[in-house]
């Protein structure tokens, strides 16, 4: 029997990562590897309809090999679907996705459907004797439901009447997240690691004998918890064959170890795995006690509701989660507080290049510095504004706090407008109908979400000690046992208030899309000429046709087309608020100063401070000739070795095939901006020379004003804050480039 090690990783970016790095002899110039599997997945079609299109279309995008892959048994599974696997060599991965899109047949209706579903890659090597599989999650693939729940028993009516949680604990079990259809393929990744954990066989039939399990997912509570519910999952498969008498051990815990990736080097990859650690269970058992308190309290309230909502024939389709529910609430308040906000007037000081205290009062005194007087208001609620309420408020994790906003949009709860968010007119009133009942006094989601956090935290502190497991999960019971008594009675009231709950929220109100709109940036000219402004505008395919002689391949008549691009503007706005690090939230107004001054300044070669000032104040008091006349010091202290998710990212090791055009390179650029700037100062004060944190001239205190203070490289939140307070890059599209360089540290 083959020892075997087994990397599970959440991305298939790091599974490559890794295997390139373990293996590189094995990937040729194109980065394709023999050694990588795809297996695409059929799903829902019937089986002459694969017969049909498999030789027609199959062989001609990439060659294959077809098997009865050993998970898939081609059995029914999710909602009477069907899986199929064709399993593609190296070459044939190179296709895989455009493979997945071509292949259609048509159902008994006579509508073309998706043949080709998903795919599955995975990696097997030969090394030392033994084998390393490589496999990702995509994700958290799998969510808790209750065992053998009775048709006709709702699972309200459970946790009303279960007596204890140890009794709910019991019935609880794990299963691929399903709900929506792009997740059915976590019923994919479910038998491939039942059957490489379980069952201990891989792909080939052949049996394996685990040595190891490493977790290379995020080192963080999310991370360590996706890692955990996948053994979770393979040893409640491995309980369910003892029962039938299958003699296969659970997998113990001795054999997990975590691999602790700090960036996507391959000197880094290789680090990590020469030096694994133990499997950190102190951060699995506080997702595990989170995500316990949300299934318990999401799916109870969201299912109990839409009962109720069916009986009476709502359209009401949203659901109640803890996440959902604040995010919401938050965003409200946020918005509410804007309203009551005034408009205050700052001077500003700005100086060139890093300035310590005697640079700046040989600046001062002879009046090398730019001033301005700015006035500014808070006026919105931004994507970044709205992710520090949530850190704030401790309002989902690091990695889907960022989704948040999304979410209340897709739901019909926000609408985005520019770089601005707010509530819908349903959202609020969504929001003021559930309000007083998920509010109350007696029973508060808000003030639960606090109690859950501190739980987790002790949770974490207690399992990294001597008796870890037993003390963790003596704390988790006593956790769950009192929330499940509080809410059962929470659930009691609800109970008997949903009929009017569901019938006070009103329908959600879709845009309606306009026939005959104009196409983005089209501007139809005399002569039958068309003028395209920008680079972005485009003309649907009914203009297409209009405009253009299909037949004679030219534009019809007398026909021209034109693409009018300006030249690049200089947006002195955004200059501003970079150099005096005003957010996106606040509009401001220079009121006296020559802002052309600060046009140029690059990252890290200006230094500012602010004060708040009486409207009334003119800037020609700020002028040449000024002294300094007290002082506080800014002291840093030294930078220890981070014991952190992520440390600094080298531009050498960083090469056009990592990153995606300039914004990716601008990315990297900021990721290192906090140690750089902290750098600089600290060498200033190794000289013996003062950094300012404030300075006073007459009665105005001035602060120093800095997005980065001190610190190593950014963390995932504050990456995205920054790009977006700084160049208005969305919070997808920062999230996007920094996976590629697996920058997704707490």
């Amino acid at each position: 029997m083959v020892k075997a090690s087994v990397i599970i990783t959440e991305k298939k970016s790091v599974s490559k990562a890794i295997a390139k790095a373990l293996f590189p002899e094995l990937f040729d110039e194109r980065d394709n590897c023999e050694e990588e599997h795809s297996d695409i997945i059929s799903l829902r079609n019937p089986k002459e309809a694969v017969e049909a299109q498999r030789n027609e279309e199959l062989c001609v995008a990439a060659p294959y090999k077809e098997k009865e892959f050993f998970y898939f048994c081609s059995s029914d599974c999710v909602n009477g679907c069907q899986f199929v696997a064709y399993h593609l060599d190296s070459m044939g991965r190179d296709h895989a996705s455009g493979t997945r899109r071509k292949l259609r047949y048509q159902n008994e209706s006579g509508k073309q459907e998706k043949l080709i579903f998903e795919d599955v890659s995975y990696y097997v090597f030969d090394r030392g004797g033994g084998k390393v599989v490589i496999m990702d999650t995509q994700g958290n693939p799998f969510s808790h439901f209750i065992e053998n729940l009775g048709e006709k028993q709702t699972l309200e009516n459970l946790i009303l009447n279960i007596k204890d949680w140890e009794s709910l604990e019991k019935m609880l079990k794990l299963k691929p997240k399903i709900e929506f259809s792009e997740n059915r393929a976590y019923k994919v990744r479910e038998r491939l690691f039942n059957n490489v954990l379980a069952k201990r066989k891989f792909p080939d039939g052949s049996t394996i004998d685990i040595d190891r399990i490493i977790a290379a997912t995020d080192f963080d509570v999310a991370g360590s918890y996706i890692f955990y519910s996948v053994i979770q999952k393979a040893n409640q498969f491995i309980r369910q064959g003892q029962s039938r008498g299958i003699r296969v051990q659970e997998i113990p815990p001795e054999l997990l170890y975590r691999m602790k990736l700090q960036s996507m080097d391959s000197k880094d990859i290789m680090d990590a795995f020469n030096n694994l650690m133990p499997f950190d269970f102190e951060n699995a058992r506080a997702g595990e006690i989170r995500a316990l308190f949300d299934f318990v309290y999401g799916s109870t309230l969201t299912s109990s509701m839409q009962k109720v909502a069916y009986s009476q024939q709502s359209r009401f389709k949203a659901s109640i989660g803890r996440t959902r529910f604040l995010g919401l609430k938050t965003l409200i308040e946020d918005s509410t507080s804007i309203k009551n906000e005034e408009e205050k007037s700052h001077i500003y000081l700005v100086f060139r290049g890093l300035k310590d205290k005697e640079g700046i009062e040989e600046a001062l005194n002879q009046g090398d510095y730019a001033p301005l007087r700015i006035n500014q208001k808070r006026a919105r609620v931004t994507p970044s504004r709205l992710l520090k309420s949530f850190q704030e408020r401790d309002i989902g994790t690091h990695t889907t706090r960022c989704k948040i906003p999304k979410i209340l949009v897709d739901l019909g709860f926000a609408q985005e407008s520019g770089s601005s968010i707010f509530p819908t007119k349903f959202g609020a009133e969504y929001y003021s109908v559930l309000f007083p009942h998920l509010e109350k006094a007696g029973f508060s989601i808000s003030d639960w979400n606090q109690v859950l956090h501190y739980s987790m935290e002790a949770i974490r502190t207690a399992a990294s000690g001597k008796n870890g497991k037993a003390d963790s999960d003596r704390m988790k019971m006593a956790f769950m046992g009192s929330f499940l008594n509080e809410f059962k009675q929470h659930l009691a009231y609800l109970k008997e208030n949903w009929g009017e709950i569901v019938r006070a929220i009103p329908p959600r109100e879709y845009p309606q899309r306009k026939d005959g709109q104009a196409s983005r940036g089209k501007i139809t000219t005399p002569h039958n000429e068309l003028l395209l402004e920008g680079t972005e505008s485009v003309l649907s395919l009914e203009q297409i046709s209009e405009f253009m002689d299909s037949q004679a391949n030219q534009p019809k008549g007398a026909a021209k087309m034109y693409r009018h691009i300006k030249p690049t503007e200089v947006y002195f706005d955004d200059a501003i608020r970079r150099v005096c690090c005003i957010d996106r939230e606040n509009d401001f107004e220079v009121i006296e100063g020559e802002s052309s001054k600060i046009q140029d300044m690059e990252e890290g070669s200006y230094t500012v401070f602010k004060a708040e000032v009486p409207n009334s104040r003119r800037l020609a008091k700020y002028s040449k000739g000024n002294s300094m006349e007290s002082y506080e010091k800014l002291e840093l202290p030294e930078i220890p070795k981070a014991d952190s998710a992520h440390d600094l990212l080298y531009l050498t090791g960083v090469s056009p095939a990592c990153v995606c055009g300039p914004m990716g390179f601008r990315l990297v650029q900021e990721y290192n901006l906090p140690w750089i700037l902290t750098r600089d100062k600290l060498e200033k004060q190794r000289q013996g020379l003062i950094n300012l944190r404030s300075f006073s001239i007459g009665r105005d205190r001035f602060e120093r004003v800095e997005r980065y203070s001190f610190g190593r490289a950014h963390n995932f939140e504050s990456l995205l804050i920054t790009l977006f307070e700084k160049y208005g890059v969305s919070f997808k599209d920062t999230a996007e480039l920094a996976e590629q360089l697996y920058l997704g540290g707490a």
